[in-house]
């Protein structure tokens, strides 16, 4: 799958990963004509609930791409680092797991009716840990295309930080950063 995702042209990827929030964005806008159209009704013979599970199924699908892609970046160009340069997977591992985890923790917590002190401290500390992993990761993955890139040990920031910000733009960021990953990866 790794091999798969890095292997990947620009415009695929960029379909697998923007497609499905079109299709989200197309579902709500067509609740919202059903909705009007109707009123307060589902609609004819319960169209409501299809729109509704595309349009929550959509980010899922964008989130579970980025995700693979960020990990098969990460993970799928670790053999093609320099000569002696030591990326600390395990921290991108721990790093990466954060969002994920505290979303479960919080979804839990709410669900078992956790409240007061307690739950603020645990969601404070959990939303602490979910922002250096948001911020970690494209580091980290920015870090190592532009070393496998460059072939370099000795980069700063500035060496990569256009990558960094690309990986925050999503799909328009995938578009300009997927043809250096099909480089460096063949």
């Amino acid at each position: 799958m790794i091999k798969k995702l890095l292997h990947l042209k620009h415009w695929q990827f960029f379909l697998f990963y923007a497609l499905p929030g079109l299709i989200s964005i197309l579902s709500l806008a067509a609740i919202f004509a059903i909705r009007i159209h109707y009123g307060d009704t589902e609609g004819p013979q319960g169209a409501i609930l299809p729109l509704v599970i595309l349009y929550f199924g959509g980010p899922l699908v964008m989130i579970g791409a980025a995700m693979s892609w960020l990990w098969a970046v990460a993970v799928g160009l670790q053999p093609k680092l320099p000569e002696g340069m030591k990326m600390n997977l395990k921290a991108f591992q721990f790093a990466f797991c954060g969002p994920i985890v505290v979303i479960l923790v919080a979804a839990f917590a709410m669900l078992a009716g956790w409240e007061g002190v307690g739950f603020i401290a645990v969601l404070f500390l959990g939303w602490v840990y979910a922002m250096v992993g948001v911020f970690y990761v494209p580091w980290f993955v920015a870090k190592t295309l532009k070393s496998v890139e460059l072939q370099r040990t000795d980069l700063g920031f500035a060496d990569f930080i256009l990558e960094f910000f690309l990986i925050g733009l999503g799909p328009i960021g995938v578009w300009f950063i997927q043809p250096k990953i099909n480089r460096v990866a063949a």
